[in-house]
């Protein structure tokens, strides 16, 4: 399971780079659809007919898309209209291989901090966690199932 999650995620990282500059595809404020509609210099109306919709619904669908209330297939037929490919993609912020490192990072140190308070509450802390024993328990934590890293304590 782990190396196919890493592979995954290598994958995964390897596409997302080639996406070099996502400001580009910010929405314009009034949406994708009325925007590239204006620049086709096609009416409302004419959009409702090759939809075979009402025009009113034309007008409620850009107002839909700006306030984020569109179901993913209606964004597919409009964009089909208007003769365009729909696009979906959830990109990270971060390279998902980083992700998981620092998630298991934080799950190490949440680990070793309960692990030094139950010893102090026995009168056995070692002090503090050192990089080393962070390290060794970030290995142990990649070493096995990533899932186990999201769950909350």
């Amino acid at each position: 399971m782990n190396n196919n999650s890493k592979m995954a995620r290598k994958h995964l990282d390897a596409k997302f780079s080639e996406i070099k500059n996502l400001n580009v595809f910010v929405r314009p404020q009034k949406g994708w659809i009325k925007a590239i509609r204006n620049a086709l210099g096609m009416t409302t109306a004419q959009l409702a007919k090759r939809l075979n919709i009402a025009q009113p619904r034309i007008v409620a669908i850009e107002k839909d898309e700006v306030l984020g209330n569109l179901k993913l297939n209606t964004i597919e037929s409009v964009a089909e209209a208007l003769g365009c490919r729909f696009v979906y993609a959830l990109v990270p912020k971060q390279k998902l291989e980083s992700m998981v490192h620092e998630q298991a990072k934080k799950k190490a140190m949440t680990l070793l901090n309960v692990a030094e308070h139950t010893m102090r509450l026995e009168n056995q802390a070692s002090g503090s966690n050192t990089y080393s024993e962070v390290k060794t328990l970030v290995n142990e934590l990649l070493s096995g199932s990533t899932a186990r890293l999201w769950d909350e304590e």
